[in-house]
């Protein structure tokens, strides 16, 4: 499961991820099976998280709040002290005193599943300028670079074992965001349909009333990792996707297979020049 790090705070000021199992108990929303909070902002920890691979790393390890699915009502012990967080965003008068653990828990690369994460960046822009700048229009477009450090196409047919374990390093790891743009694109055509289709109910004297009861109503629970939510927060702050840019690594006569390993000085200063004539090229060909 893709867990993200976003740098900007979330509705209540805090810095925090969310991710796993949405609970409800008792049909009352309780939250996110796992959280982790950095509200000093993004470490070097996190850092790491995103670009431990075990193969060659060890894991990294953050501090993460998960849910205990004890179902308790005693207080969770941590270092000989009750432990038990209240979530404030919780409607219920008696917050259903949620009881949450520390615990350790280990994170890895994300390329193993998704190396160019557009989704979550999309929807962790959407959030933040939806819910807690409140503007419910239209978002800011959001411009997008991708930067793919292994190329997508390859010109020779690799013979030997390590090419062959270089070329499938670089399909494994290698962008695959353009399905998920055409997905992002085929959503923001059905909030468009949905707005023309309230437009034209109120235009043939449809009451109001009847549109906002439609709206205010919950989407289906889908368990797992969504959260129900009203159909009037999937029409509100809609955003355009901007040109995105992709600039990819060409390859060369020296690649290796554990390239993505290769931090010694005279590679890192030779990988600066060519993503930076890289970006020429790709400036070139847009402006020829």
């Amino acid at each position: 499961m893709p867990v993200t790090f976003d740098s900007y705070p979330k509705e209540d000021g805090s810095r925090k991820t969310h991710y796993g199992r949405f609970i409800t108990q008792d049909n009352k929303k309780i939250g996110f099976e796992h959280i982790i909070r950095y509200d000093k902002g993004i470490t070097s920890d996190h850092v790491i998280a995103s670009g431990s691979y075990p193969v060659n790393f060890d894991y990294a390890s953050l501090e993460v709040e998960s849910y205990d699915t004890g179902g308790s009502s005693s207080s969770i012990i941590k270092n000989n002290a009750p432990y038990i967080r209240k979530d404030s965003s919780n409607k219920n008068p008696d917050n259903l005193l949620n009881h949450y653990k520390k615990e350790i828990r280990y994170f890895w690369d994300g390329g193993l599943m998704a190396n160019t994460p557009l989704s979550q960046l999309v929807l962790l822009h959407r959030s933040y300028w939806y819910k807690v700048r409140g503007i419910k229009d239209k978002v800011p477009t959001l411009d997008t670079c991708v930067i793919n450090l292994h190329p997508t196409r390859q010109k020779e047919i690799p013979t030997d074992r390590d090419g062959v374990i270089n070329r499938n390093n670089d399909i494994i790891f290698s962008d695959r965001t353009h399905r998920d743009e055409e997905i992002l694109l085929l959503i923001s055509d059905y909030i468009d349909l949905i707005r023309d289709l309230i437009r034209i109910a109120k235009e043939n004297n449809v009451k109001d009333e009847v549109i906002d009861n439609l709206l205010d109503q919950q989407t289906k629970y889908h368990g797992v990792v969504f959260q129900s939510r009203k159909y009037n927060d999937m029409v509100e702050g809609r955003f355009d996707i901007a040109e995105i840019i992709r600039i990819e690594r060409k390859n060369d006569e020296n690649t290796i297979s554990d390239k993505i390993f290769d931090f010694s000085s005279g590679t890192i200063k030779q990988l600066i020049k060519d993503g930076y004539e890289d970006t020429i090229d790709y400036i070139n060909t847009r402006t020829n």
